[in-house]
């Protein structure tokens, strides 16, 4: 008999590690084509929860297309217990909230397999309910509610009844709630400016953290980032700073994020910052259908779609997957929800200058766990 500590090391090293680089890569690619030119926010592990979800009652090349643009390089068996073991571990914060939760709305004559209900609740805690879809208003307002009910009411009308008809078959969701105050809260705010674009200047609330702090740090020749860290260090913000005033779109261009990934984790800079970051709030809403079909995911929204592991009686495909979030920086944390992101105190004597971070032109953000789960990521334009 052996038994697993600690979820098994939470999966293997070398499991989170490909997961981490496959997030990166696919989060690079949603901004690259969702946030090049505009404020902008994503849930990079909510749509791969959706999206797994939908994997597991997929057959053939519609899984296999799913698969390599959620976990490519991963072995199948390990793909759900991976996203079980994130929800399971995420339970486990002390300091940060992280609420996750999955339901699937069906229609009453729909004959799912029990295979399916079954593993669903294994890996995913699942819950089903009826629904009948051919009352459009009713269905919605049941769908909005529980939405509601889990992102702390910052979404209270989801579904519109417009988008439900009478082929609509299932519904899947999954709601995502963050919510998080800083390691060290930021000093009063300060009206500064904020160069949008080469013809536009916004004018912010900028907040500032003046003490002596060491933070993750790193830069390249084309940017910077720096690592802000929620309480005990659940969870870190990571602002990805172009040292080109209106660089962002070269630098999303040409990132890699799942390698920037791999030199923070290795290199662990430390250095000494003074941190000068806008407080901001963006709420973003989008049908990914096209986006997904970008990015490899095609048979799945077409009549090649093969979900027989959800039902051998009645063909289904995916109409639409819609994600909305919301997040909301200021000086004591940071409140995200979303459904379909280690510091030293200086002691005494002598000590190099601090550098100077000052955010007042566009960049991109990411807010990660400890094991680099890519929870939000976006950018922002002012």
């Amino acid at each position: 008999m052996s038994q697993c500590i600690g979820q098994c090391q939470w999966e293997s090293n070398n499991l989170n590690s490909t997961m981490a680089n496959s997030q990166a890569d696919f989060t690079m690619n949603l901004l690259r084509i969702n946030g090049i030119n505009s404020s902008t926010i994503l849930s990079p592990i909510s749509i791969f929860i959706a999206l797994a979800m939908a994997y597991l009652g997929a057959k053939e090349n519609t899984a296999a297309e799913i698969r390599n643009t959620i976990a490519k390089g991963i072995f199948e068996e390990e793909i759900h217990p991976y996203f079980s073991s994130f929800l399971n571990y995420s339970k486990s914060y002390e300091n940060i909230r992280l609420k996750s939760v999955n339901r699937i709305y069906f229609q009453n004559n729909l004959k799912i397999q029990q295979r399916y209900f079954d593993e669903m609740k294994k890996y995913y805690n699942n819950e089903f309910e009826q629904i009948d879809f051919r009352q459009p208003s009713d269905a919605a307002k049941k769908i909005n509610k529980f939405v509601a009910k889990s992102t702390n009411d910052r979404f209270l009308n989801f579904m519109s009844p417009s988008a439900i008809n009478s082929n609509t078959s299932m519904i899947s969701i999954n709601a995502i709630y963050f919510k998080a105050d800083w390691e060290n809260i930021f000093w009063a705010t300060f009206e500064a400016d904020f160069y949008s674009s080469p013809k536009k200047i916004t004018k912010v609330q900028m907040m500032s953290q003046d003490t002596r702090l060491y933070l993750e740090y790193f830069e390249t020749d084309e940017y910077e980032i720096i690592g802000l860290p929620y309480k005990e260090r659940e969870a870190t913000m990571y602002i990805i700073l172009p040292k080109e005033r209106f660089g962002l779109q070269k630098v999303m261009n040409g990132m890699d994020l799942s390698e920037l990934q791999k030199s923070l984790a290795a290199q662990q800079h430390w250095t000494n910052v003074n941190v000068k970051l806008p407080q901001f709030q963006i709420k973003s809403s989008f049908n990914l259908v096209k986006t997904l079909q970008t990015l490899g995911i095609k048979d799945a929204f077409n009549e090649n779609a093969n979900f027989s592991g959800i039902s051998k009686e009645e063909k289904i495909k995916l109409s639409n997957i819609v994600h909305k979030t919301f997040i909301k920086i200021d000086e004591n944390g940071c409140e995200a929800a979303a459904f379909t992101g280690v510091l030293f105190h200086w002691t005494s004597g002598i000590h190099p200058p601090p550098k100077s971070f000052t955010v007042d032109h566009p960049f991109l953000f990411i807010i990660a766990d400890k094991k680099f789960n890519f929870l939000f990521a976006g950018t922002f334009f002012g």
